[in-house]
């Protein structure tokens, strides 16, 4: 008896610890939907991660659900290449949010806190060099930002109010990183106050 409840825990942990594995395949016999989880029933909430191809079998995108709802994380493809990555709970943009150039370098960062994004936000050039920080607020530029030429050398420090809107003062750099300008800016309005000679 003992053997057979302990075989029976083994059949029931090896059944949960391998999920389904199920394709959808279009008229030419293509995988178009590969569903991995507990249960592959399509008529259910979904559970687990998805994976879908185009018409060629090229992949576009992946995500994890959970009880028919985004959770966790979202790849897409464009052309079979990394084009983003994002993270949800329940249906929310929650977590890391990545975008990518063609090339596979990272070209934006930022996080969202249930649906809002805030915090750090950066940007890049092609070549992964950084190209701007800046302070996120309400899905919004708030806060202080740094720009760059291409060479690394600062291009810009401000501080912007309610989205890109230039607020106090701005300072412009040349491609050496020496102050060319400053600026006093009233929300994205801005005047000259100083200029190199």
């Amino acid at each position: 008896m003992k053997r057979t409840i302990f075989l029976l825990f083994v059949v029931i942990c090896f059944i949960a610890c391998n999920p389904e594995v199920h394709t959808i395949r279009n008229q030419n016999g293509i995988v178009v939907l590969k569903i991995t989880g507990p249960s592959a029933d399509t008529s259910k909430p979904w559970n687990g991660l998805y994976e879908k191809f185009d018409s060629l079998g090229v992949i576009y995108e992946t995500a994890n659900f959970k009880d028919g709802q985004l959770h966790g994380e979202r790849v897409i493809f464009e052309d079979g290449v990394l084009y983003a990555s994002e993270n949800y709970k329940h249906n929310v943009f929650h977590g890391p949010y990545k975008l990518f150039y063609p090339n596979g370098v990272l070209k934006l960062e930022t996080q969202y806190d249930n649906g809002v994004m805030s915090g750090t936000l950066k940007a890049y050039y092609s070549d992964g060099s950084i190209k701007e920080i800046v302070q996120m607020e309400n899905n919004e530029e708030n806060g202080p930002f740094k720009e760059y030429h291409p060479n690394g050398q600062i291009k810009a420090v401000g501080t912007y109010k309610n989205g890109p809107n230039e607020h106090g003062e701005l300072q412009m750099y040349d491609s050496l990183g020496v102050l060319v300008k400053t600026m006093i800016c009233e929300e994205g309005i801005c005047h000259t106050q100083w200029t190199k000679e």
